[in-house]
């Protein structure tokens, strides 16, 4: 029979805590060698920190087995990574799965964006598009992006994603109560570049400018989501 001490117990409960967080790095890790957008290796940290709105410090704590998300964390991160949420914390990394002809996406136009339906497309024609679950599809009807996707074109975004990351990416931003495409890069400086691909115009913002709330105020402009791919019509994907 073993008795266990204050302090044995103690050390047992660090060493599992310890334990915890380095299997939830390598499960974390795992995950973000699936996700096409994160870099291996240098970089990784920058990327986590702008697809999670935290700090790179933190960032560099989760991958390294030294810190923790919150509990209310993990949902979001499994939905962002393509995962379930107990795959981080201690399950098999896998894809999401679907029907091998079909997979259900709910749609929306640019127009109507609360008016959706769902939509059972082709296996073939996501492939080579990152689709984690919760994405939704928004038909454009404008040509503000033509050279990337003009009228009757298709993209794949995720609404979880409610802030301009690092980088360049494309977004669904409403403005002024209508939902436009935009690519938007953040500068050095922290202002926000928003630009299209028909004409060369750029405009610049600051953060102020911008709110993660669908139901914000009008004036600003609401990070709808970031697109994850695109179906043309010529019927081409990326």
């Amino acid at each position: 029979m073993s008795i266990h001490t204050f302090e044995s117990l103690r050390s047992e409960t660090t060493q599992a805590e310890t334990d915890f967080r380095r299997l939830f790095a390598a499960r974390l890790n795992a995950a973000l060698d699936q996700h096409m957008s994160v870099p291996r290796g240098y970089g990784r940290g920058q990327a986590v920190a702008g697809m999670f709105g935290i700090t790179r410090i933190t960032a560099g704590k989760w991958l390294a087995g030294e810190g923790l998300p919150d509990l209310w964390r993990l949902p979001q991160l499994a939905r962002l990574l393509n995962v379930d949420t107990n795959e981080l914390v201690g399950g098999t990394v896998r894809a999401l799965e679907s029907d091998d002809r079909y997979m259900s996406i709910n749609m929306h136009n640019q127009d109507h964006p609360d008016k959706r339906i769902p939509m059972y497309l082709p296996a073939s024609s996501l492939q080579g598009n990152l689709v984690t679950p919760g994405c939704l599809l928004m038909q454009l009807s404008t040509n503000d992006m033509v050279g990337y996707a003009g009228v009757g074109d298709m993209v794949i975004y995720n609404p979880d994603v409610q802030w301009i990351s690092a980088g360049t990416d494309v977004y669904i931003l409403r403005v002024q109560g209508h939902y436009v495409l935009r690519r938007a890069t953040r500068t050095l400086r922290g202002e926000i570049v928003l630009t299209t691909e028909a004409n060369s115009g750029q405009e610049l913002f600051k953060d102020a400018d911008f709110t993660s709330a669908l139901d914000g105020p009008t004036d600003l402009i609401a990070v709808v989501g970031r697109v994850q791919g695109r179906i043309l019509l010529r019927g081409a994907t990326a």
